[in-house]
Parts: C-alpha cells; structure tokens; sequence
C-alpha cells in the first residue's frame, strides 16, 4: 500500500511538526513534506488520508508486557501470543517483547509464534525474559519453580539454544555466577537489566560496568531506599548509562517518585513499560497469571496476598499519566515509549521515530490524545469507539 498522509501534527523526538505530510510506501516512510509541498502527490495513485491536524506518532515499543485483554503468554494453545498481539495493536502498541519468567514450553511457544506474523498484530520483537538467574528473596509474582542458580552447563543447555531470540533478560548481579552469566550473555547479543535483585550500590554498579544496561520496573521488586545505605536503585539513578523501566500508572509508582526519576534520569533514559498481565483493557475481575488467581481493582492487579501482580496498563495511557502526573513534554512523553525503548534494544534504526526508511508503524490520535488509527506497516487500521 502507498499512503499519503496529510495535515498531521507530527510527533518527533525533538519537536511537534505542524500541518506536514507523510509519504508511505509499501511497509516504510517514504518522505516527510513540510505544509504546502505534498500537492503534486495527490494525483499519483497514492491512498490519501488527511488527518486535519491530529497528531501522528510513532507506534508504540513495548519491553515488558505478558498480557493484554483476556490473552497472555502464559496460556498453553499452539501460538497463543498471535492472539494477544492482534488485540494489542489497536491499543496503540505496534510491537512488543513477549515478557515471562522462565517455562521452556513457554518460550518454545513464543519462539513458534515469531515467523509469519501479520500486519495485522503487534510485532513480537523478541523475548524478554525475567530470570532465572534471579533472587528468590525479590520474586514478587515469579514463581519460585522458574528461578535457577546459574552454571555454565544449565546456560548452554538451556538458555544458549534460544538466546537469539532473547533480546533482554532480567538478572541480579548479586548472586554467584553473575559476571560470567553477563560475559555470556553479551556475547549471544542479548541485551542485559538489572530487577528482582538485592543488590548493593557497589554490586549494581559492577554490573553496569560489565555490560548491565537498564533496570528492571525500577523501586519494584527491589531493595527500598535507605539514606546511609545506598542501593542498586541510587546506583541506577545516579549513572547516566543506564535506563530504568517506569511503570506509570499512579500505583507502582507514587507521582511524586515519577517526578523525581524524571528530573534524575531526563526523557533520554525513562523507558515506559506496562508489566501488563491479562486483566489490561478490562476495568475489573478475576483472571489467572500462569496459574495465579488475581484481581483487577480500582486499576490494580492483585495476586491472593494482596501483592501487586503486573498491571492493567496500556502504554498509551502511560504517556498519559506521564503527562498527568509530571512535567514531562508530550513530544518527550511519546519518546519514552517509542524511540528510547528503541534505543534500548538497538533497533532505533528501524522503529520508534518518524523518519524516512524506517518501518511505517504508527499510531492516529487527535487533540486529546484518544487513540483514533493504528498504521502497522503501511496499513490503516480503525480502532473502535468505547
């Protein structure tokens, strides 16, 4: 499909462009036209859409999600994640890394669902894997069945087979064996955060220096703060290497410590996440995460305990409550869920930006930011009114 959009406001990550115009063709963007220059297109055979004057963002890039609207990746059905990402896209989230503890039926199931995926889901991108190698003592809603010491013997027997598909796990670098697991990890290309961890200041930064690039739901299944023992935490924030994954939905993550991660961090190193389980896109009820009964509340998901348990989110609301809760820009809003995630995983040359040759993955809202067209690839998907 050629596309010609036209009137948009676009969404970049350094500036709005007002009234331009977007070329697309076949599943890439083609050309940006400042307001004025689209003209001798229109008669072209090109599909022409004109927008008048909403925004036009980049698609949205999602790293930890296991769950949307009744589908996860936990559920056992030959390529069962199709199902989810097909619902997931119309949420605004053009691609995703399939999110889960380790459970090798699992990730084999994940891994057959990645060749022949349609323009009409959510890409997979990848996995991201949350474990084993990590400490038992900061599940949270892991279960301790996943969680493995590592060995050079379990890691290729293992973890070696499909670390071409893991494009990020999830370690503590506190635990024994973690600087080989890092040095091995790095070298199958795999991109490397810190979560569910205990780690000290100096065990975190040790880490970084390896090759630990990002922080797992940053203050979530971590050691808390404390003023005269600093933590993995202080170590995150004060190191401008490293990204932090930020869950904003007002419930994992005071406004306040929104605010304060935003001025320590800056745009360039937030990367919005959702952690969202099933019971995303519904308002409440009870549902299951790989076996676990949990319950959808007043926006929060709840394993038995009362413990939270991934969240509700969408990521397009988590712009929002960026936007809500902080003083964070819309253009710098939309960067934290597309171009940095992007970045983080090194495919910023193909996705989360606005720019000639680069996959044609975008999302339509209008001037309150309401979802109205999702273009995955080149084609035009509505999305429906609620």
């Amino acid at each position: 499909m050629n596309l010609l959009i036209l009137n948009a406001r676009l969404i970049t990550p350094e500036r709005i462009l007002t009234g331009y115009s977007l070329l697309i063709e076949k599943t890439k963007i083609k050309k940006i036209m400042p307001p004025g220059r689209s003209g001798g297109l229109k008669k072209k055979g090109y599909i022409l859409l004109d927008v008048r004057g909403d925004y036009v963002a980049p698609g949205l890039i999602d790293i930890h999600i296991q769950g949307y609207k009744g589908h996860d990746v936990w559920e056992k059905r030959p390529y069962s994640p199709r199902d989810m990402s097909r619902k997931l896209l119309l949420s605004g989230t053009t691609s995703y890394l399939a999110t889960t503890h380790y459970d090798e039926g699992v990730i084999n199931n994940i891994i057959r669902s990645l060749p022949g995926q349609s323009r009409e889901e959510s890409e997979i991108l990848g996995l991201h894997l949350e474990g084993p190698f990590i400490n038992p003592r900061r599940l949270g809603m892991i279960p301790g069945r996943s969680i493995r010491k590592f060995s050079r013997e379990f890691f290729y027997e293992h973890i070696a087979p499909v670390s071409k598909r893991i494009k990020l796990m999830t370690i503590a670098p506190e635990l024994e064996g973690a600087a080989a697991l890092i040095r091995e990890l790095k070298r199958s290309g795999t991109f490397i955060s810190m979560g569910h961890s205990r780690a000290g200041y100096q065990e975190a930064i040790d880490g970084f220096n390896l090759g630990i690039s990002q922080v797992t739901h940053i203050f979530n299944a971590m050691e808390p703060l404390h003023h005269r023992e600093p933590n993995a935490i202080t170590a995150a924030l004060l190191d401008p290497r490293i990204y932090v994954q930020v869950i904003a939905d007002g419930i994992h993550l005071h406004p306040a410590v929104l605010n304060m991660i935003l001025k320590l961090k800056g745009p360039d190193r937030i990367i919005l996440i959702t952690d969202a389980v099933k019971a995303a896109g519904f308002k409440k009820g009870v549902f299951f995460n790989d076996g676990l009964k949990v319950k959808l509340e007043h926006g929060a998901v709840r394993g038995p305990d009362g413990s939270l348990a991934g969240s509700s989110l969408t990521l397009l609301e988590a712009v929002k409550n960026m936007m809500k809760f902080t003083s964070v820009s819309l253009k710098d809003a939309f960067k934290m869920a597309t171009f940095v995630p992007a970045s983080s995983i090194r495919i910023q040359k193909k996705k989360g930006e606005i720019s000639p040759g680069k996959d044609a993955d975008l999302i339509i809202l209008d001037h309150n930011l309401k979802l109205k067209k999702v273009v995955k690839s080149g084609e035009v998907f509505n999305v429906k009114k609620n």
